[in-house]
């Protein structure tokens, strides 16, 4: 999970009489397009992590400009070291801001035809000097804004031709107020509209206050130099102390309008006071110290995140090598591409993995890479496979269809064949009975629906089939009878034939043999 900080400019506010006790505020957050860090929101997944903005604050902090007016600075972040429950050290981000509102809704607005993130934002009146500070800057329409994320999940992708980082899923966790000279990521900055353009008699005494307020810590602290220089002056002695404890009586006046700076004092209950009447100015101070002049307050590290930290990483590289420069800048990766002047490689490009440390850079050791497409022919590259695409699309769906209008015959076919199988089989089965019943070992209801050999039948089992015709047959000869013999003790002589063919009482003649044959038979 990692923290981004990104700004916008597209601020909207309303005063609503029936609350008196703060503004409703409708801040633009960004679009969808790329910002200056190369990052987007994920258009199709926001809707569903975009109320994690509701009920989280908006922040800022008051300081004292350059030229003696109150701004808000930034997300004043610094990085600390910090040991977990194990002992093991981590780095983390710590926030130096104050809480001026809460946010009521968010939700998507189209704006000459542009999605946007819109959000409304309550403005505590209880601190009349933010206050007026908004309303002065979104009067001057110079008022920046910057949404805090914790990302969840994210990816490389292209976006309009340039490589960014889309942020898929995260958690808004705050919207600060930026100082007039920070300059937005987005550059759809514009205001939007202004129901009210009277900040009211109550904010602008407050502004008025204080400026007075300043002027006299200023005067203050002028005064008690004068007066313990002059003291030094007329005492040379040991008593050169009491100038000393003269001025610290001095400071102690001027610390009491500029101390509480603790972040206890913002639970002061000062808006109980009444609605028409300003919280006192001490209490005020605690959330809002303008009492502390913090011009360094407003360089802060997450400028460093657009504009300024490119300069800084190009300047950087010159040093490296004059022959090179700064092409593409991924401050989500903390890495940069480079190219040297010269004839060279559209593809071929230095890539320096790079760090921050407050407002410094520093180059790591740079790394030879070759793309697989060019940049600026990545749209064309995007173009043809999505043509390709479309083209491989349309034949699939051409076959589906091909497909669809086959079917009917392909269900024809296969029904064809399963009824023919079907037939096969069951004339297979018939053959198989018939055989069993002919073999006369069998009868027909052992082999019919329900006896004992249906099964063989119906698994066309022909072996077994077999098996039970053969130990039927071998039992059936066991049982057959065999023929009796009667012995007697009786000598057999044999019969024998003894015919006289020279008798003459036989005629020879055909006619005669065959009375003579009749004759002997007949005997």
């Amino acid at each position: 999970m990692s923290k981004e900080y990104f700004y916008s400019r597209n601020i909207c506010c309303s005063e609503i009489t029936e609350h008196p006790d703060h503004y409703l505020a409708k801040f633009v957050i960004c679009d969808f397009s790329v910002n200056g860090n190369q990052v987007a929101l994920n258009r199709d997944t926001i809707e569903s992590w975009m109320s994690t903005l509701v009920g989280n604050p908006l922040v800022g902090k008051l300081v004292v400009a350059p030229k003696g007016e109150l701004d808000f600075s930034g997300h004043n972040m610094k990085v600390v070291t910090r040991k977990d429950d194990d002992g093991n050290e981590y780095k983390t981000a710590e926030f130096d801001t104050d809480a001026f509102g809460s946010f009521q809704s968010v939700g998507i607005e189209k704006i000459d035809d542009t999605d946007f993130i819109v959000a409304s934002c309550k403005i505590w009146k209880r601190y009349p000097k933010a206050c007026a500070t908004i309303l002065r800057r979104i009067e001057s329409g110079t008022l920046n804004t910057s949404w805090e994320i914790d990302v969840l999940k994210a990816h490389k992708g292209i976006v309009g031709g340039r490589m960014a980082k889309i942020i898929d899923d995260g958690v808004f966790t705050a919207h600060c107020l930026l100082g007039a000279n920070v300059e937005p990521a987005y550059k759809c900055s514009k205001l939007l509209e202004v129901a009210e353009t009277d900040f009211g008699l109550e904010l602008a005494n407050a502004y008025i206050e204080d400026t007075k307020e300043i002027s006299n810590i200023e005067s203050n602290e002028k005064e008690a130099k004068n007066l313990k220089l002059n003291k030094d002056k007329e005492t040379q002695t040991a008593q050169v102390e009491n100038p000393t404890e003269t001025e610290q009586a001095e400071q102690t006046v001027t610390e009491s309008t500029t101390e509480p700076t603790t972040p206890a004092e913002p639970n002061v209950q000062t808006s109980e006071e009444g609605g028409e009447t300003p919280p006192p100015t001490e209490p005020e101070t605690g959330t809002e110290p303008a009492g502390e002049p913090e011009p360094e307050s407003t360089t802060e590290t997450s400028s460093l995140t657009g504009h300024d930290l490119y300069e800084k990483l190009n300047e950087a590289v010159v040093k490296f090598n004059s022959d090179m420069y700064l092409v593409e800048m991924f401050p989500e990766d903390h890495t940069i591409w480079c190219k040297k002047y010269g004839p060279i490689n559209d593809l071929d490009y230095i890539m320096f993995p790079y760090t921050v440390e407050g407002n410094e850079v520093s180059l790591g050791e740079p790394q030879n890479i070759t793309l697989v497409v060019s940049i600026s022919q990545v749209n064309t590259k995007i173009a043809e496979l999505n043509s390709t695409i479309a083209s491989l699309n349309t034949e699939l769906q051409s076959a589906k269809e091909e497909v669809a209008s086959l079917a009917p015959y392909k269900d024809q076919a296969e029904k064809a064949e399963a009824e023919k199988a079907a037939a096969e089989l069951a004339q297979k089965k018939e053959d198989l009975r018939q055989y069993a019943i002919s073999s006369k070992m069998i009868t027909e209801a052992e082999v019919s629906e329900g006896g004992n050999y249906a099964s063989l039948i119906e698994n066309l089992d022909e072996t077994g089939i077999k098996s039970v015709i053969a130990e039927r047959c071998v039992e059936a000869a066991k049982k057959a009878p065999t023929e009796k013999k009667i012995e007697t003790s009786e000598v057999h002589k044999p019969e024998s034939i003894k015919l006289n063919l020279n008798e003459t009482k036989y005629n020879t003649t055909n006619a005669n043999k065959r009375d003579a044959w009749r004759e002997y038979l007949g005997k």
